[in-house]
C-alpha cells in the first residue's frame, strides 16, 4: 500500500475564524474539528498550505492560544507556505504576469512572513511542513533558493497533477517526474514529487474510487484539495474515501 498524503491548499480561513471567534478549544472549529475527526476514524495526517492574507484578515491576527493544541496534534497536522496573498505570483509558466516576482530576497522574505506566524500560532518547528506546495506551482530558481535559504526553509516542493511545467524544473525534469512521481534536483538539494488527485476536479464519488483502484499503490499518492471546496459535504465523503 502506498503511502498517502493529503494537503490543503489556499489555507487561511479556518485560521482567521480563530481569530474571529471565542473558542474554549482548537477543535471546536468547524474545519479543525472535522479534519480530527478523519484522523481519529481513519489515522490520517494533513498538511495545510497558507496565504499570509486575504481581505478577510491576516495570520498576523490568529492567537497563539491554541499552540500547545497545534503541538499535540504536529504528528498529524502540519502548515506549510503557499504564497503571501492570492494574487502573489512567483513566476507561473501557466499563468505568466508582468508582476511575477523572480527574486532571491523578496522570495525569502515573502516565505519567512508566513513562516513566522506560523511558528507563533503553532508553537514550533514541529507542524512545520517544509516540502508545499506553491500557489501555483510558481517559483523560479532565484525565487526558490530564497524559499530554500529561508528560516525553517523547504527541503522539496510538490508539482502539478498533470502534465504541466512546474517551478524553474526544465522539460527534462519534468519527464522524470512523469514517469516516476519523483524528480531530484542535487544542484539544489529540492526533492519534487509530483501530486496524484486534485479532489475538486473528480465528478464523483464513483469516479474517485475507480482513480484510487487504478493507483499505482508502491508509489506515494498525493492527493488535495483547496480549503473553499470544505464548505461542501461531498469533499469530506471524498477524503474519507481516500483513507
Amino acid at each position: 500500500m502506498s503511502k498517502v498524503h493529503y494537503s490543503i491548499d489556499d489555507f487561511i480561513d479556518a485560521f482567521l475564524d480563530l481569530a474571529e471567534n471565542t473558542y474554549e478549544s482548537l477543535w471546536q472549529q468547524p474545519t479543525f474539528h472535522r479534519l480530527r475527526e478523519l484522523h481519529d476514524t481513519y489515522k490520517m495526517s494533513f498538511s495545510g498550505y497558507a496565504f499570509c492574507k486575504t481581505p478577510r484578515g491576516s495570520l498576523a491576527q490568529v492567537p497563539d492560544k491554541y499552540a500547545e493544541e497545534f503541538q499535540q496534534a504536529s504528528d498529524w497536522l502540519k502548515f506549510g507556505f503557499h504564497g503571501t496573498e492570492y494574487a502573489t505570483n512567483y513566476g507561473s509558466k501557466k499563468f505568466p504576469s508582468p508582476d511575477a516576482i523572480d527574486d532571491y530576497d523578496r522570495a525569502k522574505a515573502d516565505y519567512e512572513e508566513v513562516i513566522t506566524e506560523l511558528l507563533r500560532i503553532t508553537g514550533s518547528e514541529s507542524s512545520i511542513d517544509r516540502c508545499p506546495r506553491i500557489h501555483y506551482y510558481a517559483g523560479t530558481l532565484a525565487d526558490c533558493r530564497g524559499f530554500k535559504d529561508a528560516k525553517c526553509g523547504i527541503t522539496g516542493l510538490i508539482s502539478a497533477e498533470y502534465d504541466r511545467e512546474c517551478y524553474y524544473l526544465d522539460a527534462d525534469a519534468h519527464e522524470v517526474l512523469k514517469e516516476q512521481n519523483y524528480h531530484r534536483d542535487n544542484e539544489l538539494g529540492l526533492d519534487f514529487y509530483r501530486t496524484a488527485i486534485r479532489l475538486e476536479n473528480v465528478e464523483s464519488l464513483q469516479a474517485l474510487q475507480k482513480l484510487l483502484e487504478n493507483s499505482d499503490m508502491d508509489k506515494p499518492l498525493l492527493i488535495f484539495t483547496h480549503e473553499k471546496f470544505l464548505q461542501e459535504e461531498e469533499m469530506w465523503q471524498m477524503l474519507a474515501l481516500c483513507s
